[in-house]
């Protein structure tokens, strides 16, 4: 009744921006909770993980990381690389997407 469409802006992470993309309906609905229906999709240990880590990795933010649960996280996702999901977890939590507010000037 008052929406039409959706707008998607995908994250530089081509792997994991797959996972919203195909279940964009469902995250809606599941408050951003990964869902079974990507779980099934793309199989996998790094599905487990995610799913366990989603509303930390969501909710929290990299800056507000201490560094104990950053390098947590970045050991149980470097255990499933070369994983290109665990690719672009380990290169998040190590600044490789960082915004650079200068790429607007």
């Amino acid at each position: 009744q008052h929406c039409s469409g959706l707008l998607a802006n995908p994250m530089n992470q081509a792997y994991l921006s797959q996972l919203s993309l195909q279940n964009l309906g469902q995250l809606w609905r599941q408050h951003g909770r990964v869902s079974e229906n990507s779980a099934t999709q793309l199989q996998g240990a790094c599905i487990d993980l995610l799913k366990q880590d989603s509303q930390q990795l969501q909710f929290t933010g990299l800056a507000n990381f201490s560094d104990a649960a950053k390098q947590q996280l970045l050991q149980r996702y470097q255990a499933l690389l070369p994983n290109p999901l665990a690719t672009e977890v380990c290169a998040w939590l190590q600044g490789g997407y960082t915004f650079d507010p200068a790429c607007l000037t």
